[in-house]
């Protein structure tokens, strides 16, 4: 291997260096909040000790997820052979069904294929994953998946195969995800709902002579549409390039330098995220152990710049959020401490003399609370009935243009002479993929460019306008525990970074959620950036539900019946007959289902906007359960006799020392993970 491959693994292993010191801070900030009993106590709509543990089974298992997709026949299986090191994938002729092939790391002795079925479709109904030989993994996969995935029912009763291999890419905390050729008829929805969510890279291939595509455009659009930029483009069957530039045809540098000029606008990596490999070569070379043919296939230049791209920049800012997340904890441990102190120096009758006086105005902080949340309850439903409103204007006008791509499009299939029923299908199935592919990219972008921004406009005005109030709120809390535990008014001091409702809200939708990432960019970025977040993750929902209503088995039957008995006179007219058929009924299909599918939407974003109200629901009802509580721990211990206080301060004292050191680790970790240049 070369070094520069060596020196970008050794950028992984850093990164899980890193990740484990990390996990080993979260720990002892964990530690310091059981010593201090904070399991109850709430700050800023936050039970810290549950977002600590939350972020720990995080570290633990989060991992770095790569997604391998294309179009069927573009070398994905032999590209990943190639990095495997062996012919160990089947690299079929002819497509299979929806089955994904998850490959994480394992030693020699270790290694195994294993087949997850779906719910109740394994063998004898089983729902258990089961151990398949790796020596003939097609043979062995042919026993239990079907080919050809285009008749129905042949659909695969297996969702994923899990295969473990001694991969040095793997090797750190890396999963390559094989997914199913984008020409299989499930594909696109197979990828949206199980992998794009979480995938951190997209290895994107494209065959060397048919590369940037019609196809290959539509989908690269919608992924984009989906907010990944993080693509890596590789084109396959790199030695046919060099076959024709050794005939005199264009050369393997302007053939390059046209696939970058089309490519490099589609990816976060430009120019670097463009890489051309001969798989086969690949392969035969580390089959072989030869370094010369390997070097020459870029095989590891691709290598290179997956571990160089996953460290730096997926591996970094996954650090950075659990680190942001980490300092918001010890910053509150850090000004806890101290009112802890002073609710231990004051007498058991003047402490319960204060919490008395104080409950008059947390009741008065319980009202407040109810009003803010129903508030935020009404502007939910508004929001929700707008998005409803939008996809209705939406939906009206995409019958139109519906029929406008069908008329434009070229259909590809022969029909032949006389057209069979057969060939009518098939070309009919063409023209229905085309138009739902279309219709899909054109929701995705729809949602992304206007429905997502509309809800993220629309949560900021919510957040501004009661932001006041929030503030209010926080500031009569912060008021109370300094009025219990010292006995005076007191200015609060300390200025909050971002929009106190965001704070609120965004710690207590990390909690509800266990949704760390989320809830972490409000923390830091306020009640805007989880709200855009929130948004990108249900746009994939709401395409899926739009497609979902849309049913290509029903269409193709009525379009093939009209068509066979619809006489046409040559085949230049029954291409537009099909086209024309086709495209009046998706339309019509659509037409039909509008109030369905803009009611459909509605509820997809109420149900994340609920989320928020719950949060909010939580956040402020916890801030004011922790004034409560810190009071209690030390008044119950006080009434009772059970600690003395000198002692306990000297604990306190003690926690306060250790506190400050995670504090300063984190700092460090801070700026060893911070963007460097």
């Amino acid at each position: 291997m070369t070094s520069a491959v060596e020196n970008s693994a050794s950028l992984l292993e850093l990164y899980v260096h890193r990740r484990s010191e990390v996990l080993a801070v979260a720990r002892r900030q964990h530690e310091i909040l059981g010593n201090l009993g904070l399991d109850e106590t709430q700050f800023e709509g936050t039970n810290i000790v549950e977002l600590i543990e939350e972020l720990i089974k995080r570290l633990v298992s989060e991992r770095l997820r790569v997604l391998v997709i294309g179009r069927f026949s573009a070398g994905k299986s032999t590209l990943i052979n190639a990095l495997l090191g062996d012919a160990v994938l089947p690299a079929s002729p002819v497509p299979t069904t929806g089955v994904l092939c998850e490959i994480r790391h394992a030693d020699e002795a270790h290694k195994k294929a294993t087949l997850h079925p779906k719910q109740g479709m394994g063998p004898a109904g089983s729902s258990e994953p089961f151990d398949v030989a790796i020596t003939d993994l097609r043979e062995e996969m042919g026993k239990y998946v079907k080919i050809d995935s285009r008749k129905t029912e042949w659909e695969s009763r297996y969702h994923k195969l899990a295969l473990y291999w001694p991969l040095e890419l793997c090797e750190h905390g890396v999963d390559i995800i094989d997914s199913v050729g984008l020409d299989d008829p499930d594909a696109r929805d197979q990828i949206t709902m199980e992998q794009t969510a979480t995938a951190d890279a997209i290895i994107y291939c494209m065959k060397s002579h048919d590369a940037y595509s019609a196809k290959d455009k539509q989908v690269i659009r919608f992924l984009q549409s989906l907010g990944y930029r993080s693509i890596l483009f590789v084109i396959t069957y790199w030695d046919h390039i060099k076959e024709s530039a050794a005939f005199g045809e264009m050369s393997e540098e302007a053939y390059a330098a046209e696939q970058r000029r089309n490519l490099a606008e589609w990816t976060e990596l430009g120019n670097d995220g463009i890489v051309f490999v001969d798989s086969k070569s690949a392969l035969l070379a580390r089959m072989q152990n030869d370094a010369s043919k390997l070097i020459d296939s870029g095989i590891e230049g691709l290598e290179d710049r997956l571990q160089r791209f996953l460290s730096e920049e997926k591996g970094r800012a996954k650090l950075l959020t659990s680190l942001w997340t980490l300092r918001a904890v010890n910053r509150t441990v850090r000004t806890a401490i101290p009112t802890r102190m002073d609710l231990w120096q004051t007498t058991t009758s003047e402490l319960e003399q204060r919490y008395q006086e104080a409950e008059v105005p947390l009741q008065s902080l319980e009202a407040e609370r109810q009003l803010m949340v129903a508030r935020v309850d009404l502007a939910a439903n508004d929001i929700a009935r707008e998005a409803r409103d939008a996809a209705g204007r939406q939906i009206l006008e995409l019958p139109d243009r519906i029929k406008s791509w069908a008329d434009e499009y070229e259909l590809e299939g022969k029909l032949g002479f006389p057209p069979t029923k057969g060939k009518i299908e098939a070309v009919v199935n063409e023209m229905v993929g085309h138009l739902k592919e279309t219709t899909e990219e054109d929701i995705a972008r729809w949602t992304q460019e206007e429905l997502a921004p509309m809800v993220t406009a629309r949560t900021q005005e919510l957040e501004a306008s009661l932001e006041v109030r929030a503030r209010a709120f926080l500031e009569k809390v912060d008021q109370l525990r300094i009025q219990v535990s010292v006995g005076v008014d007191a200015d609060i001091v300390e200025q909050r970074e971002v929009s106190v409702f965001g704070r609120i809200l965004a710690g207590a939708y990390a909690v509800l959620t266990r949704d760390v990432l989320t809830g972490s960019m409000g923390v830091f970025l306020g009640a805007k950036a989880m709200a855009t977040t929130m948004a990108l993750q249900f746009a994939a929902g709401i395409v899926l539900g739009v497609l979902g209503l849309m049913n290509p088995f029903t269409i193709v039957a009525a379009t093939v019946a009209a068509i066979l008995a619809g006489g046409f006179l040559n085949l230049k007219a029954l291409k537009r007959g099909i086209k024309k058929k086709v495209g009046e009924s998706l339309a019509a299909n659509l037409v039909a289902r509008r109030e369905e599918l803009s009611n459909g939407i509605e509820e997809k974003v109420a149900e994340r906007l609920r989320e928020l109200k719950q949060a909010l629901d939580a956040g402020l009802g916890r801030e004011i359960a922790g004034v409560r509580d810190e009071v209690e721990k030390v008044l119950t211990a006080k009434q009772r006799g059970q600690a003395d206080a000198e002692v306990e301060i000297q604990k306190l004292k003690a926690l306060q020392k250790a506190n400050l050191e995670i504090e300063e680790q984190i700092d460090a970790l801070m700026h060893e993970a911070a963007p460097t240049g």
